[in-house]
């Protein structure tokens, strides 16, 4: 019995040997790392080395948000109107380069005579410009990963031309024609007015801005009528409209 005894534990042993040597017959690098790592698991050293470990992931992270921004950018910028004049709204147009499809927004970033005064999302500039305003607008691209390519552009606002337009025609007994002429301009200018064109004998009162005409007998038909009006920055507008005359037939045992 103690000789069975003792070839079991024999055998016993030698499985536990089999074991021990299977497990000493892998590649003693790799022990040695394994024991390397569970020998300083606990300590401060190790943990530092899992931050290093956790630290070192992040600059991929930012280096492939960096890709992004460079991929996203602005291409031009186009204003509305091309050629900006005082009481204008303006409005800018973007290009816009995205390649990979990110949710983009765009920050318009407007200035006036280097005065910022607007940093939003829309597109329009809802400052009043006046003649002479130099206008700047740098637009930035913000995706998730960061602000992409950003782009400027600039312009100036030119002189608006004076506004004109009729305030009224009539004809009073004495067979004269008549016509008022509303005149604004934008700069408050002074306006110089100029009849271009309109029948013989038509006549324009610069101080009255009234249009003056003794209508000649036996006159009918249409005729074209024209008045210029300039400020001093060499704005100018024409107004054109036509004047019609017809007669009435006479009453019967009337003289003409």
């Amino acid at each position: 019995m103690a000789f069975r005894g003792w070839n079991i534990a024999v055998v016993v042993f030698a499985a536990v040997a089999g074991f021990l040597l299977f497990g000493c017959s892998a590649d003693p690098r790799e022990d040695a790392g394994v024991q390397s790592r569970g020998k300083h698991s606990d300590t401060p050293r190790s943990e530092e080395g899992v931050r290093t470990a956790e630290s070192a992931s992040v600059p991929a992270r930012r280096a492939e948000g960096s890709g992004l921004q460079e991929r996203v950018r602005i291409e031009a910028i186009a204003f509305e109107p091309s050629v900006p004049v005082t009481g204008d709204r303006l409005r800018a147009t973007v290009e816009l380069d995205n390649p990979d499809g990110a949710d983009v927004r765009l920050i318009h970033r407007w200035k006036v005579n280097g005065e910022t005064v607007s940093e939003a999302e829309s597109d329009t500039l809802e400052h009043p410009l006046r003649f002479g305003d130099f206008v700047e607008l740098e637009v930035v691209p913000v995706t998730a990963a960061g602000e992409g390519r950003r782009l400027s552009e600039s312009i100036s606002v030119a002189n608006a031309p004076p506004f004109m337009k009729l305030t009224g025609q009539e004809v009073d007994g004495a067979s004269t024609y008549t016509a008022g002429l509303e005149v604004e301009d934008p700069e408050g200018d002074a306006v110089v007015l100029e009849l271009r064109e309109g029948p013989e004998g038509m006549r324009l009162d610069p101080s009255m801005g009234r249009l003056i005409w003794p209508i000649p007998e036996n006159v009918e038909g249409s005729f074209d009528v024209a008045v210029s009006g300039q400020d001093t920055h060499g704005g100018e507008s024409l107004l054109r409209f036509q004047v019609k005359v017809s007669r009435m037939p006479n009453p019967a045992g009337r003289n003409p």
